[in-house]
């Protein structure tokens, strides 16, 4: 509904707009969110991709994943996601979700891990390495630190 202007002067003005519409409640900006569950782990990776043609790599990489996710057990992607690839993973060790795209600025692949239970995020990102593993212009160095 921003008729397509600037995302973040757009997002600014709403914010800017709801703090005002908050502090007329006696309320702030962060009671908004307060009551919002905070997950047992929480990771982030942002992945290069070490090729000049980055976006074929990013494209090409997010349809070989969906491949492989279809091929593991209690893994659903979710359908109608407009950035990048989101997966939940409903196996009792990893209770949780992650997501990879590609960067709207930077030759690189943001992977975030979400789990509800201890070491599912671990549990999630071993898997998430036997992929990798096998793909070409994609530095994942970072899922073993």
């Amino acid at each position: 509904d921003n008729n397509f202007i600037d995302d973040g002067a757009y997002l600014a003005t709403r914010i800017i707009i709801k703090l005002a519409q908050l502090r007329q409640q006696g309320k702030t900006l962060g009671s908004l969110i307060e009551a919002l569950p905070v997950p047992e782990e929480s990771h982030e990776y942002r992945l290069p991709i070490t090729n000049k043609d980055f976006r074929r790599v990013a494209t090409d990489t997010l349809q070989d994943l969906k491949l492989y996710v279809s091929h593991i057990p209690g893994w659903v992607e979710v359908k109608h996601n407009y950035e990048g690839l989101r997966v939940l993973c409903n196996n009792d060790d990893e209770q949780g979700w992650f997501l990879i795209r590609l960067s709207l600025h930077d030759p690189v692949m943001p992977l975030n891990i979400e789990s509800e239970t201890h070491n599912g995020g671990a549990t999630i990102c071993r898997k998430l390495k036997r992929f990798f593993r096998h793909v070409k212009n994609i530095d994942d160095s970072l899922l073993y630190r």
